[in-house]
């Protein structure tokens, strides 16, 4: 049970999302009610927001030649 979670979890397509829980489901239906009592936005990669928070790029590779 616990591999299929964290299969669903790595999940990045909202319908491979969906067939990993499909496949839970045939495990044990309360375990996918319990899961889908936080929602998917907030531990599934397929649903997570791709928008670049910080636009700013440092590596600190050049300040170490300013030294």
């Amino acid at each position: 049970m616990k591999k299929l979670m964290w299969w669903s979890a790595w999940s990045t397509y909202a319908e491979e999302y969906k067939d990993q829980r499909k496949s839970m489901g045939s495990v044990s239906e309360q375990v996918v009610k319990d899961l889908l009592w936080y929602l998917p936005k907030h531990w599934c990669r397929a649903y997570f927001n791709t928008v670049c928070k910080n636009f700013t790029c440092e590596n600190n590779f050049t300040e170490s030649f300013n030294k």
